[in-house]
């Protein structure tokens, strides 16, 4: 049996807040007829599963409805980024237009903490203004969450990009209750 890894998008993982919502949509995009695979740039990712764009018989462009959907998030894995700048794009619209995990209805098992990028904003070492920057987010973009810390002002996110680090919660809009956001360190 081949794996596929889709291209240019992540959502949660089995265990995760939203994984079954998730697997739904997927399937549902997915529908019951062919499916046409298409490569980025690699062929395989490091675990020997396939790297793919996925498209449906009718002409569904599975990995861009997921963020479109707002079931997803933007993940990028160089060199595999030639969808990158619209995959970013879909996934903003999403969070603006309260779509799937942003739209504030808790499925059945949740749904993933994902926030978005309100004001111009430093991603930071740790949870504090004392913690040195690693870079400026700009308004727009989204990024999943994995953490806060006690007082919930600060979050733990992952950028596209796969920068990780803390923002202020003061700069983000987040799809779920900041107190739903697990502690972390």
């Amino acid at each position: 049996a081949l794996i596929v890894r889709y291209v240019g998008m992540d959502t949660p993982e089995r265990g995760e807040p939203g994984y079954k919502a998730a697997s739904a949509a997927n399937r549902e995009l997915l529908g019951s007829g062919n499916l046409w695979l298409a490569p980025d740039r690699t062929d395989k990712d490091r675990y020997g599963r396939l790297l793919r764009f996925i498209y449906t018989d009718e002409g569904i462009f599975v990995n861009a409805q997921m963020l479109a959907q707002g079931w997803a998030q933007p993940l990028e894995f160089k060199p595999d980024v030639t969808r990158a700048v619209e995959f970013r794009k879909l996934a903003r619209e999403a969070a603006e237009a309260k779509r799937g995990f942003w739209s504030g209805a808790s499925d059945v098992d949740g749904a993933m903490p994902y926030a978005l990028v309100t004001t111009s904003t430093p991603l930071r070492v740790g949870p504090g203004q004392s913690f040195d920057t690693m870079m400026s987010l700009l308004p727009g973009l989204t990024m999943s969450v994995y953490a806060r810390n006690d007082s919930g002002r600060w979050l733990q996110v992952r950028t596209p990009d796969r920068a990780g680090g803390w923002v202020s919660a003061r700069a983000v809009e987040l799809n779920v209750p900041v107190q739903d956001v697990p502690k972390g360190e």
